[in-house]
């Protein structure tokens, strides 16, 4: 008895190239597996547009001009690819309309509230793109950055851009990967820029319902605890050490300057907040790591007292780069100690809830420590606790200084 034949269903959606070579498409966008590894164009029919409509008019949404949000979209009937400019080394890559609506919600909303920092806005609203235009993980990175935003304002879109959000991001990585066997003089600002952009994700999407949306779609999103993201952002600095001088007096320069980091003395800070970073020294008086818990105590400190500066966002990041590495290792073993300074970091980085892609995390934090340690540590965790508002009281707040 002859096997009966199974049949399949054909599509027509695949792009053009895999229709020329009679192969089936994976059907990814903008590009097919097919396409990326033979790294050539990959263009789809405008037939293939007419599934994604609902989406796309979701996604085209001009959340800059109030009028549009009731302004009915009409379809466009073909997908021009826009391509960037590339080097020999790289594919043409490809843009549709829906990343030229991010560009420009990037230039006209998220880039002026990054950092709401007058100072540096003109870096992320004109210097990155650029960059970007040059570097394809600097302009999937910004796209990535601007879905984000965009989510955070538009409850109603908020499933479909955080997706489109981890897919530039994804491609982002892959191309940064490149870029990092061979930092030159040519793409070292790019790299820095997207080490910071690579920062401003990680905490975005491990901080609140944005991050839980990545989450459960990607399934690579553990937590604040899980702390490679933390030896990302240190490790930039010794990748870049052969390019580091360029950087720092580069069109990047502007975000090096973070103030007086190292004369900063936390002594000055009378308040009830430095009091209660002053009254853990008790939990590890005597232990063998005393050294090593005074030395990131003292950091923290400092980066309390620089709360009050212009640039006081950058004193959680500064804190990040000058704790002991032993400190880390002691917090990734999830030691209570190393846990307990954590939380007060946590405290710390809810100092930049204003800002979008900090909203949420420092919470996050604290709420990830209280769920890990034991309630012996209860009385230590109070003031992070109050701070982010996992606790109520009418004493003085955190950010405040008391």
């Amino acid at each position: 008895m002859k096997a009966m034949r199974r049949t399949h269903r054909k599509s027509r959606l695949g792009c053009s190239e895999c229709k020329r070579l009679r192969i089936k498409c994976s059907e990814a966008k903008p590009i097919c597996t097919s396409c990326q590894r033979r790294k050539v164009a990959c263009v789809y029919p405008a037939a293939s547009v007419e599934s994604t409509n609902a989406s796309r008019q979701c996604l085209l949404r001009d959340t800059a001009n109030p009028e549009s949000q009731t302004r009915t979209m009409h379809p466009c009937k073909s997908k021009m690819p826009i391509v960037a400019p590339t080097s020999l080394q790289t594919p043409p890559m490809l843009f549709d309309m829906v990343d030229m609506a991010l560009l420009h919600h990037w230039t006209l909303q998220t880039s002026p509230e990054t950092f709401k920092d007058a100072s540096v806005d003109h870096v992320w609203q004109k210097t990155v793109p650029r960059i970007a235009v040059e570097h394809p993980f600097v302009m999937h990175s910004l796209l990535c950055l601007a879905a984000l935003h965009k989510a955070s304002l538009e409850a109603r879109c908020q499933a479909e851009l955080t997706l489109v959000a981890a897919s530039h991001y994804d491609k982002a990585i892959g191309w940064f990967r490149e870029a990092l066997t061979c930092i030159d003089q040519r793409n070292c600002h790019a790299v820095f820029a997207m080490a910071i952009m690579n920062t401003f994700y990680v905490f975005k999407t491990s901080g609140g319902a944005v991050g839980d949306i990545v989450s459960t779609a990607t399934s690579r999103r553990p937590g604040f605890l899980s702390i490679d993201w933390v030896f990302v952002a240190r490790g930039i600095g010794t990748v870049l050490e052969s390019t580091l001088e360029s950087v720092q007096t580069g069109p990047l320069s502007s975000l090096f300057s973070i103030g007086n980091w190292e004369t900063v003395d936390p002594a000055f800070e009378s308040s009830s907040a430095d009091t209660a970073l002053l009254s853990l020294r008790q939990i590890w008086r005597g232990e063998s790591d005393e050294a090593v818990y005074d030395q990131t105590l003292l950091e923290l400190r400092r980066a309390l007292a620089h709360r009050t500066d212009m640039r006081y966002w950058s004193g959680p990041f500064k804190w990040l780069h000058v704790i002991p590495s032993m400190y880390l290792l002691r917090l990734n073993q999830r030691q209570p100690t190393a846990l307990v300074i954590f939380a007060y970091f946590g405290a710390l980085v809810h100092n930049l809830d204003s800002l979008w892609w900090a909203k949420g995390c420092g919470k996050r934090i604290v709420q990830e420590v209280v769920e890990v340690i034991g309630p012996y540590w209860d009385n230590f965790l109070e003031w992070p606790q109050l701070e982010v508002g996992l606790q109520t009281s009418h004493d003085a707040t955190f950010s405040q200084g008391g």
